[in-house]
């Protein structure tokens, strides 16, 4: 078993997962629990591997140095959703869509101040000239049919038929992309703003389907939040079922707004491939492989 600090963290995640952990002690054989206390493992393989489980997501949340207060937005990656907490209480939850293998989304802490209502989308430079480029060389009428305007480094537009796509590379390409507000937008009609360095957002999104897909790690790095309007609407009122005036004025009116919420809350971006939750036990896929190594770390595999 893992070692554990002298101070215990102030997370409900931890505490329940510690319940998780003496449930699961409890059902194996005398014999065996006292094998496992004594700093051994047992015979089954699957009682094994759920204790590991469980044991280096405890570490994971020994290791925790932010303090999560009253209220606060919990992102975990694995679990594909996210979780308003309020007094150690899931008080809103939703599925989301995080960034695929090769753009995994961070595990991060910031506070979250504002929202914007009808946003741009300032396609990053990467996405731009390795998925974008391609298709506006073989199709000059992509960027009209998907909203996008061009910008100059004086952030003046364009007309996309005067630029010299085929002479443009991934070395070579000195325009920005931005698409316009609306419900071809691929951040949908909100996004949730937050200091980070890795120019992370929460967002909505145009292509809903994919919250069906049950592994949902499909995204550039940016967090796709399903019931993101309802968050908006909580956000703003503090109530679950109550609506943000604000909110549904500029929905309606169908114009680009940003708005400040009348308390930051902290968000806090997890990996965390178990929980216990309303006594039931959550097993998710390691979808970034950060188990393995932890395993191998910890129990000297």
């Amino acid at each position: 078993c893992l070692c554990t600090c002298e101070q215990e963290p102030d997370w409900v995640e931890y505490h329940q997962l510690k319940k998780a952990l003496k449930i699961l002690l409890d059902t194996l054989p005398q014999t065996e629990r006292q094998v496992v206390l004594n700093g051994g493992t047992p015979d089954n393989v699957s009682c094994q591997s759920k204790l590991q489980q469980v044991e280096i997501n405890l570490e994971r949340w020994r290791q925790e140095k932010e303090i999560p207060g009253d209220r606060y937005l919990l992102v975990n990656i694995p679990a594909f959703r996210l979780y308003y907490m309020r007094a150690d209480t899931v008080f809103f939850s939703s599925k989301i869509i995080v960034g695929a293998i090769d753009r995994q989304t961070p595990v991060l802490s910031s506070k979250l101040e504002c929202l914007t209502l009808y946003p741009y989308w300032y396609v990053p430079r990467k996405i731009a000239v390795e998925e974008y480029l391609p298709v506006i060389k073989r199709d000059s009428m992509f960027l009209y049919r998907n909203n996008f305007d061009v910008l100059n480094r004086e952030g003046e537009i364009l007309n996309p038929a005067s630029i010299p796509w085929q002479r443009y590379t991934e070395n070579n390409f000195p325009v920005t992309l931005r698409q316009r507000e609306g419900s071809v937008n691929a951040l949908g009609l909100v996004k949730f703003v937050f200091d980070n360095p890795y120019q992370v957002y929460l967002h909505d999104t145009n292509a809903r389907g994919l919250f069906n897909n049950e592994y949902r790690a499909l995204s550039h790095g940016c967090v796709r939040v399903e019931h993101a309007i309802t968050l908006a609407h909580l956000l703003l009122t503090g109530r679950p079922k109550q609506k943000s005036v604000i909110v549904d004025r500029y929905i309606q009116k169908k114009e680009r707004r940003t708005v400040s919420l009348p308390e930051s809350i902290p968000i806090h971006i997890r990996y965390v491939t178990a929980e216990f939750r309303e006594g039931i036990f959550y097993s998710y896929q390691d979808v970034y492989r950060e188990d393995e190594s932890l395993i191998r770390t910890f129990y000297q595999l």
